[in-house]
């Protein structure tokens, strides 16, 4: 699983380089991966399982009808045997927004409506009279709370 992981890290980089993107706007199939290392298809099935698991690739379809894609994840160095932290972000290659910060000092729109319109104060404590009916026939007042 390591040796197929080598040549996909290989593969994806050199596909990148080749198209001028980055490596997680790069998609590529089994077979993609077949032609690129000569290995069977139940080889890579086998090992291609193991690296979803491992959360090295990550699938994007496969559903019934539709062949599958993967993203490379793996992001290390494959000859170091030092331990990597990958996933983890540059911090100078994040982006604030100014406004988001506290930068500006206009206070900022809220992100949310409201969810749910306000309640009628006046109805809700002001009881209404309704009628219930006894067993003599006899309509007596009832008092509810409306709204509640």
């Amino acid at each position: 699983t390591r040796k197929l992981l080598k040549q996909i890290q290989q593969l994806v980089q050199a596909e990148c380089e080749r198209e001028k993107i980055d490596q997680n706007h790069f998609r590529f199939s089994r077979k993609t991966i077949r032609d690129f290392t000569q290995w069977s298809d139940g080889q890579l099935k086998i090992h291609c399982r193991r690296l979803e698991e491992m959360e090295y690739l990550l699938v994007h379809r496969g559903g019934r009808g539709q062949s599958i894609e993967y993203e490379l994840l793996y992001n290390g160095e494959m000859d170091s045997d030092q331990a990597q932290l990958m996933g983890l972000l540059n911090p100078k290659s994040l982006r604030y927004d100014k406004e988001k910060i506290g930068v500006n000092d206009q206070k900022l729109v809220p992100s949310q409506g409201q969810v749910s319109p306000k309640s009628d104060p006046v109805k809700t404590l002001n009881p209404t009279p309704s009628l219930v009916y006894s067993e003599s026939s006899q309509s007596l007042p009832k008092c509810t709370f409306g709204g509640l």
